[in-house]
């Protein structure tokens, strides 16, 4: 999973405590977020552009943000409810809900065959600003 901020996504904090987190416990609705951890970046500047990368993938029944280590100012603008991948056949079929959108542009959509190595194979547009939930495929 790879996260971009751009200059208009409200990143706050230095770049270098930046983390991609999720929310563990749904079921017990306690507040326990957890690190997926870093496999690259954080590249780029709080004010301008940049991106984190994670490997892991066994999120797709949690809430997934950008974050800081000290959980203050969280600065991606889209708030992620799933995030799912299914293979159908000879391809792999991605579905996501946001929860709130915040000046987002779009999404990109990357493949990999190792976990580090991504090339870009789609961008899909996003809403831009909404506080409803938007499905996307």
């Amino acid at each position: 999973m790879k996260l971009y901020w751009g200059p208009h996504s409200n990143v706050k904090s230095q770049t270098g405590n930046l983390r991609i987190v999720y929310y563990n416990d749904p079921v017990n609705n306690s507040d326990v977020w957890c690190n997926l951890g870093i496999t690259e970046g954080p590249v780029g500047t709080a004010t301008g552009t940049g991106y984190v990368v994670s490997s892991a993938l066994a999120f797709s029944d949690h809430f997934v943000t950008l974050a800081t280590i000290d959980f203050e100012n969280t600065p991606l603008p889209v708030e992620l409810l799933t995030f799912t991948g299914a293979a159908l056949a000879d391809v792999i079929e991605l579905n996501w809900l946001t929860a709130t959108e915040i000046n987002s542009s779009h999404f990109v959509v990357e493949k990999s065959l190792d976990g580090l190595t991504f090339s870009e194979l789609n961008q899909v547009l996003a809403q831009g600003s909404t506080s409803g939930t938007t499905p996307y495929h």
